[in-house]
């Protein structure tokens, strides 16, 4: 037994000598729901009124994934006789439980007995006791070197994530060490060899149902296509959705290996698995990380509702000071960092306060999922049509209202029209100054539905209903630059990533 199985065990055999029917029940859940957190740290452990009960559960586990709900019972058990656990698989099969011994397991008997044929047939009941849960939250005597530490093994962090949320079958601290070894590579940090993707695959499709299988060998073909140099066609699995507790863990440590930084497949891959909102979620794991290579292989396909445009007030330029209008300077935004900017040299995606942000020369940029979290600013002054009009080659003009001195006219286009040569004749033919509070544009190539709105006044751009893809938002974003225009090009630069691993060696592109 390890040191926190024999600490799980001693705390349960303290509560249930007490003479208070009430302190064994708290100690006894207290003890098992620690356990359970440590496993699953993003579940809620729900404690019911019953203990020991019949079919009743005594703790229940809730966790949510992609804003859906889900939850799985958990009866506790004085042990696991065979005759009686039995009985409780073929009575409690259709809650799909755990039905969790709070003392060991004798091991011998129970490998020689029906129960675990019986578990395996009831296809999805997991029959274990609350040392084998301890021994899988702390399955190695010694730590396991990884260049970010033995926690943050990630096959190893999915199998303790997902193990009472979808195992199956009997779980015992012999089950637990085969699991865990399944799961760590000889050599932490290495690539995964063929062999050990069939064996981990292997001990995941026995001791997981269906689904749970499916998503552990993903991220295990996840992993692979990262951190080798072989190239791989296909991962099973991949028309569904990530799973949050796949995205904490594989996105950060991809990210943080320099041979997945350059494998533009796998965020390929990745990102077709999630979203800009979903990647909004990780903030908190993701802590100012340079996420440039999940984002710009997705930046055609993730869609955002709103961007703006902020001074960056960590710029150190004199140029700074010759934007008199009042526009939002980061500090406002950034409680957690007080303003500090990130950007030494070319600029790079990162996630700040549930944003995606970049900064480039003196400007901010910001961009979310959701347009209300953007409020925008309401004292910016309009802007010069001749100042943003070569800014606009390359866009279809949809309308736009020029203010001048002695007339205003607004010109628009229905449909898909584009405005841009009635615009030319009329500032031809007509001598006057316009300004401008709006205008709507569209890239010619961008699938989503609907016009742009770039408000000068905001600072902002903002989406339709349907969204935008973030390259189109970060292009006309450029537009809001047009007093100290900036190249944004490298926030959306490809060719700064290879797709293969042989190009991984040559230098990158500015």
């Amino acid at each position: 037994m390890s040191t926190r199985s024999v600490a799980v065990t001693e705390q349960i055999r303290s509560a249930m000598a007490s003479n208070n029917a009430d302190d064994i029940i708290t100690g006894v859940k207290d003890a098992v729901a620690k356990e359970v957190t440590s496993l699953s740290p993003d579940a809620k452990i729900v404690c019911t009124d019953y203990f020991n009960h019949s079919y009743m559960p005594d703790l229940v586990v809730e966790w949510h994934d992609a804003g859906k709900l889900y939850a799985r019972p958990i009866f506790l058990r004085n042990d696991l006789r065979p005759d009686v656990t039995e009985q409780d698989v073929r009575s409690l099969a259709r809650q799909e439980p755990v039905v969790l011994s709070i003392t060991a397991l004798d091991e011998p008997s129970v490998a020689a007995g029906p129960l675990r044929e019986r578990a395996r047939e009831a296809s999805r009941v997991l029959l274990t006791d609350v040392v084998s849960l301890a021994d899988l939250a702390a399955p190695f005597d010694t730590p396991r070197s990884t260049p970010q530490g033995r926690e943050e093994a990630p096959l190893l962090r999915l199998v303790q994530a997902n193990v009472l949320k979808g195992g199956r079958g009997l779980l015992t601290p012999h089950d637990v060490e085969r699991l865990a070894r399944s799961a760590a590579p000889p050599e932490n940090g290495a690539a995964l060899t063929e062999q050990f993707l069939a064996t981990f695959q292997e001990t995941t499709d026995e001791m997981f149902t269906p689904d749970a299988a499916l998503r552990l060998r993903r991220s295990a073909e996840l992993l692979r296509l990262g951190l080798s140099t072989e190239v791989v066609d296909a991962i099973a699995g991949t028309s569904g959705e990530l799973s949050e507790i796949e995205l904490r863990v594989l996105i950060p440590y991809l990210l943080a290996d320099e041979t997945a930084r350059t494998n533009t497949r796998l965020w390929q891959f990745i990102g077709s698995m999630m979203s800009l909102e979903r990647l909004e979620e990780l903030s908190d794991v993701l802590v100012d990380m340079d996420v440039t290579a999940l984002v710009v292989p997705n930046l055609e396909v993730w869609t955002g509702k709103r961007a703006q445009l902020v001074i960056n007030s960590s710029h150190d330029d004199d140029s700074t000071a010759e934007l008199s209008t009042p526009m939002l300077r980061n500090s406002e935004l950034d409680s957690e960092d007080g303003g500090k900017g990130l950007n030494d040299g070319d600029p790079f995606w990162f996630v700040r306060n549930r944003l995606l942000t970049a900064e480039a020369a003196l400007w901010r940029l910001l961009i979310a999922s959701d347009a209300r979290r953007l409020k925008g600013r309401t004292d910016s002054t309009a802007a010069n049509w001749d100042d943003i009009a070569p800014l606009i080659n390359g866009l279809a003009l949809d309308s736009v209202d020029l203010r001048g001195l002695s007339r205003r006219i607004y010109v628009g286009a229905e449909g898909d029209g584009d405005v841009s040569s009635d615009i030319a004749r009329i500032r031809s033919s007509i001598d006057d100054s316009y300004q401008v509070t709006k205008v709507n544009v569209r890239r010619p190539d961008d699938e989503s539905p609907g016009s742009l709105n770039v408000d000068f006044t905001e600072m902002t751009v903002t989406a339709g209903r349907g969204g935008a893809s973030i390259a189109s938002l970060v292009r006309a974003a450029e537009l809001l630059a047009h007093r100290q225009p900036t190249d944004f090009s490298a926030l959306t630069a490809t060719q700064a990533l290879s797709i293969t691993r042989a190009d991984s060696q040559e230098p990158e592109s500015d």
